[in-house]
């Protein structure tokens, strides 16, 4: 039967004004499902994986201490990972790279970043990210894997752009001299990104995986088994190996800087410092501190917000013509 306003009891209209309350409360839930994530992100601090490369010098010194500057300012809560391993050189650090990434899926982290030793090999571990649910960063290096929906974006330098630059300066450099230039490159790990994008046409290349000691070690070896083949210059895919080659020549008895040109990819502190000691011609900027574009893009991804394939660093080219900017742009 039918009952009026004045029949009904006053716990018998609380009980009907809750049930509609909770009536609004369901719709409400079940309207802003997809915001749920959002929410909860702004009720708790972002927790974010990376794995970073194993120490190669002054260059990823600076790329680690911006990473987890940053991450304090923010109030980020950072798992970092890093190879503590001196014995595993360039690719050699992929598996455990693999580790790191892995943990973080299973700690469910928001976001994964990592700056991938080479640029193949990774579909399997992206692919459990993708299935957990979080979104991957490449910050610094590319993967080559195919399927985009893998990755988030990519924060870094444009590689084959540092490679004409540094190309552009070496012509420019040499442009009234006569006869062949003869330029040595020094590699870094083979098969990592910077190393494929780097490439310029060259007569030699030794091997120095961005490590200072095996690319002096590679430059020793190379002078002592030249066929007195005159070199005009060298470009190094980083400063450290750039530091490398200069100790190397000068054993060597050559005059780096002057009776060889020297040109590296990086601009690190020390390499300004090199230009404008003489030794070093010419530094391609390769900017380190990735860290506020990298929690930038963190933040967008964990809210499921549209990022585009790449960001990349607005950077510059130094020699002794520009030095005093060097590191201040």
């Amino acid at each position: 039967m039918r009952r009026t306003l004045k029949e009904l009891t006053p716990i018998s209209i609380y009980s009907a004004r809750f049930a509609f309350v909770c009536l609004i409360i369901v719709l409400a839930i079940s309207l802003l499902g997809p915001c749920t994530k959002y929410a909860q992100l702004n009720q708790r601090r972002l927790r974010v994986g990376f794995a970073q490369i194993a120490n190669e010098g002054p260059w990823r010194d600076t790329n680690t201490e911006s990473i987890k500057t940053e991450a304090r300012r923010r109030n980020v809560d950072l798992k970092f990972l890093e190879s503590d391993n001196p014995a595993l050189k360039g690719g050699e650090q992929q598996s455990g790279q693999k580790e790191a990434l892995r943990s973080f899926i299973k700690e469910r982290v928001d976001v994964i970043a990592f700056s991938p030793v080479v640029e193949t090999g990774w579909d399997d571990v992206l692919n459990e990210a993708k299935e957990a649910g979080i979104p991957v960063i490449l910050s610094d290096r590319g993967v080559s894997e195919t399927d985009e929906s893998l990755i988030a974006t990519f924060i870094g330098s444009d590689f084959v752009e540092e490679g004409r630059r540094a190309g552009r300066w070496l012509v420019d450099e040499f442009e009234d001299t006569q006869g062949t230039v003869n330029v040595i490159e020094v590699e870094g790990t083979r098969d990592s990104a910077p190393a494929m994008q780097h490439r310029l046409r060259v007569v030699a290349w030794v091997l120095g995986n961005f490590n200072y000691d095996q690319a002096k070690a590679a430059m020793r070896a190379f002078l002592a088994n030249n066929d007195h083949q005159p070199i005009s210059a060298v470009f190094a895919h980083s400063d450290a190996m750039a530091f490398a080659a200069i100790a190397a020549l000068e054993e060597a008895g050559f005059k780096p800087g002057t009776e060889i040109k020297v040109v590296s990819v990086d601009a690190t502190d020390k390499g300004c410092n090199e230009i404008k000691k003489g030794r070093l011609n010419c530094a391609v900027e390769c900017k380190p501190r990735l860290g506020p574009a990298l929690f930038d893009a963190a933040q967008a991804a964990a809210k499921s917000m549209a990022l585009p394939e790449r960001i990349i660093i607005s950077e510059g080219v130094y020699d002794k013509s520009n030095v005093d900017k060097c590191g201040n742009e």
